[in-house]
């Protein structure tokens, strides 16, 4: 029965099988992910790079920390193994930047060195995956519908309808666009996204205490405007005919825009007495929370493809920044909790 020398796999991704040792273990024959094979080939296992010449020499190399002391301080530096041995290596190409001072080792630089050094000596090579960009942007637009819902907590106002009112859910259409930063070369499913969503709120609130002919009832209305900015790290599942997709990360509102109106009915059922405030607070204008995303993409065409998504955004403190002299109580005194659904549905090119 032949034996197995490599495979590749579906995501491009091609591994052979070679011996190398892993710390004290000796020898072992293992399947490990070829980036470059020529003169100089480089591989990769697990946080192990190997480094080959001629199919014969072979150079280790995997982060590792090392305790010193500066003085009587104890630090901890990252360095890496075997940088004097891959330096001798690569010594007959005298074109080729210093492997010591390299302070970071990655799979990009370590696959550029390699390439520089069969380009150097002049000997055919393959790169693996050279079909992928290291880098890659996608950008989006898309539309939908943005649902809000706003709590406030207060204990010492006398506005009753802060304190024991419920607000109406806001519903209003939105608008985004967005940016996707990805590195297909490294990692297709993991993608860095920023978007910028935008949307009006629109909130109301009446309660009613009456007692006997005593009337007092209280309305508040307000709107704003928002604008979202949502900063995300984008996981995309496993790819079939539809692509699910997990988004998590932190957000930033800006409200600008803010319409306010306060009514407060008291007297008798008979003869009301009807006052009026216009601003009773001032919302925040800033505003920072989390927000999660989950969602479905479709490809069309090479670079093209289409997606729904459902995202939450959810923060604290959206608080008055100015409380009004009327109540006489300060607006640290009150606090509330903001939610924000939107589902939408766009395109990514």
């Amino acid at each position: 029965m032949g034996q197995v020398k490599g495979y590749k796999t579906k995501n491009g991704k091609s591994y052979v099988g070679i011996e190398v040792n892993l710390g004290d273990e000796g020898p072992n024959l293992l399947f490990v992910q070829a980036l470059v094979i020529g003169k100089v080939s480089l591989y990769q296992y697990r946080e192990f790079f190997f480094v080959t010449k001629d199919d014969s020499v072979s150079v280790q190399i995997k982060m590792v920390e090392k305790e010193e002391y500066v003085g009587e301080k104890r630090v901890i530096r990252k360095t890496y193994t075997n940088l004097g041995k891959l330096s001798y290596l690569l010594s007959d190409c005298s074109l080729l930047p210093s492997v010591t001072g390299f302070r970071i080792l990655t799979e990009r630089n370590l696959t550029n060195l390699i390439v520089d050094y069969n380009e150097c000596t002049s000997e055919n090579f393959i790169v693996f995956k050279n079909e992928k960009p290291w880098t890659s942007f996608s950008f989006g637009v898309a539309g939908g519908m943005n649902s809000s819902n706003i709590s406030f907590t207060s204990t010492q106002t006398l506005y009753i309808v802060i304190s024991e009112g419920t607000f109406s859910t806001s519903k209003s259409l939105a608008l985004m666009a967005s940016l996707a930063v990805s590195s297909p070369r490294i990692n297709e499913r993991i993608s860095f996204r920023t978007d910028i969503l935008y949307h009006k709120s629109s909130f109301t609130a009446l309660i009613s205490n009456n007692y006997r002919d005593f009337l007092n009832n209280e309305q508040m209305d307000f709107s704003l405007h928002s604008v979202t900015l949502p900063v995300t790290f984008q996981y995309m599942l496993k790819k079939k005919i539809l692509n699910p997709y997990l988004n998590l990360g932190i957000s930033y509102q800006r409200n600008f825009g803010t319409e306010m109106n306060y009514v407060r009915e008291i007297g008798s059922k008979d003869t009301p007495y009807i006052e009026e405030k216009a601003e009773p607070f001032v919302v925040k204008k800033a505003l920072f929370g989390f927000t999660g995303t989950v969602g479905l993409s479709k490809s069309f065409s090479a670079g093209t493809s289409g997606f729904i998504e459902l995202r939450a955004v959810s923060a604290e403190n959206f608080h008055a920044t100015n409380f009004d002299e009327f109540t006489g109580i300060a607006a640290k005194q009150i606090t509330s909790s903001l939610l924000s659904l939107s589902l939408m549905a766009g395109i990514n090119f």
